[in-house]
């Protein structure tokens, strides 16, 4: 227990100079929580140090939980479970081929079993008849579902902007950040700033997340404040869906930058971003604080794709 309360892994906070926000007068700082840790990185050990602390306290040393061939929250859970003394196990939608991928092959190195199940069985996988199952083959375990999405891990995010609280003068007056389940941008609605805060939706369906945050806020004893938007129409064409502009804007940010974006959650905010700037969204002086939620090892199993687009440049 006292190995994972006393790991506190800090995020740079630093300045971005781009042409843009120059010339329409704006200050913009990124949060930049895929520099925190090697592995532990971005959004994804916030989400899971409540749950990590739940269980301990439980006395449940195992840990199951869902996600894709290439998912982050896999990746960072195996880590974590190899760092604070769990056994995990990862249920991952897709074949067994796919094991042997830079993602999952560092889960399997550090320790995490992985079970392939189809994607039909995937979709009942907060059944109660799946759960129970699951429960006869493994015993008893701590359940963290995909993602992270529970109300431990909105908990967990809070202290995404709590933490930062003692390391700036004033809170801006926009907090932005990408949304796939909702879970991260829900947990800095509950920080209680006074902030407007933007979610960027990488993934078709700005309703349905919507009501997801919504939901994540209704299960906070802080509610929900109301200052707070979901953003739709920068998914390009849906989740883990890119294209030659996307892959473009990403090469020139970090060109302009010197910040690496990956194109799942954050060039698609930044690029979300830009573009309410272009159209005049804020005014001259506005602060802006960008949430840069890590996911750079996802970049891997897209390497080809990532390259064929940038050839087509």
């Amino acid at each position: 227990m006292e190995r994972l309360l006393s790991f506190a892994p800090q995020a740079p906070l630093q300045r971005v100079d781009h042409p843009l926000y120059q010339s329409h007068g704006l200050m913009v700082r990124m949060l930049r929580l895929d520099l925190m840790h090697p592995v532990i990185s971005g959004n994804k050990w916030f989400k899971l140090r409540e749950n990590l602390l739940r269980a301990r306290h439980l006395n449940k040393p195992l840990i199951v939980s869902f996600g894709g061939a290439f998912s982050n929250h896999i990746h960072s859970l195996a880590a974590a479970g190899q760092q604070f003394g769990f056994r995990t196990v990862g249920m991952i939608r897709g074949e067994p081929e796919y094991a042997s991928n830079p993602t999952l092959s560092d889960a399997a190195r550090w320790g995490m079993e992985l079970r392939f199940i189809s994607r039909a069985d995937y979709r009942q996988k907060e059944s109660d008849e799946f759960i129970n199952q699951l429960r006869e083959q493994l015993g008893d375990f701590y359940l963290i579902p995909e993602g992270g999405g529970n109300a431990l891990g909105v908990q967990g995010c809070r202290k995404i902007l709590t933490d930062i609280e003692s390391r700036i003068e004033a809170q801006p007056d926009y907090v932005a950040c990408d949304l796939g389940t909702g879970t991260t941008f829900a947990g800095l609605i509950s920080a209680q700033w006074r902030s407007r805060f933007l979610g960027f939706a990488a993934l078709k369906g700005p309703e349905y997340l919507q009501q997801q945050v919504k939901h994540a806020l209704a299960l906070q004893s802080s509610g929900d404040p109301g200052n707070w938007e979901v953003i739709g129409g920068y998914h390009f064409g849906g989740f883990a869906r890119m294209d030659r502009t996307l892959v473009q804007f990403m090469q020139r940010y970090e060109q302009q930058t010197g910040i690496a974006l990956e194109p799942i959650y954050s060039a698609k905010l930044l690029f979300g971003l830009h573009d309410l700037i272009r159209q005049k969204r804020f005014k001259a002086g506005d602060e802006i604080l960008v949430i840069h939620g890590g996911g750079m090892q996802g970049l891997r199993g897209m390497a080809d794709s990532v390259q064929r687009l940038k050839e087509a440049v």
